[in-house]
């Protein structure tokens, strides 16, 4: 990839970024989970992105930073958004709802080895020995999770085989989104101001979200349910600000100022974060394999930053 990185406003903002991207993901994919029961994938993805435009819109009115200098960065980014966060996301929310919180997001952990995997075979970018061991650990940590949540009571091994490989194709398609995503905005972030930018991936995404939700009576009554109940409003609308609004703007923060293969390393250690909350808020059964194979995957993608 693309070596010109931006010099960062202090030493790590990068890497400090990309991990806070992570913590605040843990958060909102739990309260996300908790506060979006009843209410379909589509429609969340929907409101969490409406959210973060009316955020980005208002801060950039009052920061006013400086335009792209040209309206192909405006196309690159927003066509990363409606990969990442009109298709990926919401593919994501149909494998929470399914997998559960705790295997939706250590099933995110290959998104770094396939990111580098892409880089590759797109832009002939050869991999280490350290790279290609720690992808290996990564994958074989995500298959080893899969055979044994079947075994161990979890709510993977109380799934219908159609609900769970539904999950399982969804939780595949919000990895292949969100590689091609990081792809696409690694470069273009370099020359564009992180408020612009974020604003730039999400507005689109929005309004491809729109479209289906106008002309479907079921995504609309359920938007307009989940208007009127205060509570989970109260609980998706803060979900959204920071796992949307302030999560973006740490992410892109963190693919402007370090290179791809270490954000996307550092933002996947959410999985780490989710155990702990999706055990106390969502009740979700925790085992010593489960936390095992977890940092193992984690550990792959150490491994991978180690060889970068």
């Amino acid at each position: 990839m693309n070596e010109n990185i931006a010099t960062p406003p202090f030493p790590l903002a990068g890497e400090i970024a990309s991990l806070g991207a992570a913590m605040i993901w843990a958060c909102s994919l739990t309260l996300f989970t908790y506060f979006g029961k009843g209410i379909p994938a589509h429609t969340l993805n929907l409101f969490k992105n409406i959210i973060a435009v009316v955020c980005l819109t208002g801060s950039i009115m009052i920061f006013q930073p400086q335009q792209p200098p040209d309206s192909y960065y405006w196309w690159t980014l927003g066509l990363s958004g409606v990969i990442g966060l009109s298709i990926g996301d919401t593919a994501l929310f149909g494998a929470l709802k399914r997998l559960g919180a705790q295997f939706t997001s250590v099933s995110q952990c290959i998104v770094p080895p396939m990111a580098a995997m892409v880089a590759f075979l797109w832009m002939g970018e050869s991999l280490s020995f350290w790279e290609t061991s720690g992808m290996l650990c990564a994958t074989s940590a995500v298959a080893f999770i899969l055979f044994f949540s079947r075994k161990d009571g979890t709510l993977v091994s109380k799934l219908r085989p159609g609900v769970l490989w539904s999950g399982l194709l969804m939780a595949l398609v919000a990895a292949f989104s969100q590689t091609a995503a990081v792809v696409l905005i690694r470069e273009n972030m370099q020359n564009v101001d992180v408020l612009i930018g974020t604003l730039a991936r999400t507005a689109p995404a929005m309004c491809i979200l729109f479209l289906p939700a106008i002309m479907n009576k079921q995504s609309s009554s359920k938007l307009k349910i989940l208007l009127k109940d205060r509570k989970k409003l109260i609980g998706l609308t803060t979900a959204s600000f920071f796992g949307t609004f302030i999560g973006l703007l740490l992410m892109s923060t963190g693919a402007k100022y370090t290179k791809a293969g270490v954000t996307t390393a550092l933002t996947a250690t959410y999985p780490v974060w989710i155990i702990p909350l999706s055990a106390i808020f969502l009740k979700e059964k925790i085992t010593f394999i489960k936390i095992f194979f977890t940092i193992m995957a984690v550990g792959g993608i150490g491994i991978m930053v180690y060889g970068n």
